[in-house]
């Protein structure tokens, strides 16, 4: 797995930028690798999308992306949303005719059309398998319309979850993958909003990144780009990545000595009344 975060905020001129940023780590079966993967790829000029999940899944789905929104100068978010709806559900099908009906010989269409030629218990057995089959990968897909910046997680659905797209523009941000978690409750704790700054926001999502270090499979290297409105990015070196990692480690809460000072004292009391 992996942690991708994604983050609006205003830069000192008050125009919306989105902070992106991920680990580098590359994880199949018993193996991994931490400077494995850019999990950052551009699927229009002003929309871009990080994955998660099983990362070899990923290339048909941001092909797919791209074919249906190359022809749309600037796409509106429910155009992005239906582009990766549709890209997942045709993936989806695929993996469903390799997975579970290419041993018949089927397409999906033709499962669907044979039900009397199968039979009622195969046909119920193969579609409870055909369920069962889900994409393997999540996308955090950010970026500008007409509008202003969006930020949407897409992923299989579930009974938690019943959409492949989950919409984040309020708060304002994002994660997905294994340290999404932590990232997230680090975020609402710091209270980011769409209306901080620049600066505080890249802290704010580093921070979050640091924190979900300690998720399984999080990989300890960090990749940062911001985001502007006519889709420019902008790279943060990794030399101050590595100098925001110092401060955050210095910087981390400790237990203050009163507090340890006080619960001592409390539980001493309660120790003498026993």
């Amino acid at each position: 797995m992996t942690v991708c975060i994604a983050a609006i905020c205003l830069n000192d001129n008050n125009e919306e930028h989105i902070v992106c940023v991920s680990d580098l780590k590359l994880s199949k079966g018993h193996y991994s690798i931490n400077l494995g993967a850019i999990k950052f790829h551009r699927v229009h000029p002003k929309w871009v999308a990080m994955v998660a999940g099983l990362y070899a899944q990923k290339e048909p789905i941001v092909m797919s992306v791209r074919d249906a929104l190359r022809s749309q100068e600037n796409p509106m978010l429910q155009e992005v949303e239906s582009a990766f709806t549709s890209a997942y559900q045709k993936f989806g099908r695929q993996l469903a005719e390799e997975s579970v009906l290419s041993p018949y010989g089927l397409t999906i269409q033709d499962f669907l059309a044979r039900r009397a030629d199968l039979g009622d218990v195969i046909y119920q057995r193969l579609w409870d398998d055909i369920g069962k089959t889900k994409v393997g990968c999540d996308f955090l897909v950010s970026g500008f319309d007409g509008y202003g910046a969006h930020i949407f997680s897409v992923s299989s659905p579930s009974i938690e979850n019943p959409s492949f797209v989950s919409d984040a523009d309020e708060p304002g941000f994002a994660a997905i993958g294994s340290g999404s978690y932590i990232a997230e409750s680090v975020l609402y704790s710091l209270e980011q909003q769409p209306i901080h700054k620049l600066h505080a926001t890249i802290y704010n999502v580093c921070a979050a990144k640091f924190a979900s270090e300690t998720a399984t499979d999080v990989g300890p290297l960090t990749y940062l780009k911001i985001v502007n409105r006519e889709g420019q990015l902008m790279k943060i070196t990794h030399q101050m990545e590595a100098d925001i990692k110092d401060i955050w480690e210095s910087n981390k809460p400790l237990i203050p000595k009163d507090a340890l000072d006080l619960i001592k004292k409390y539980l001493n009391g309660q120790e003498s009344k026993t």
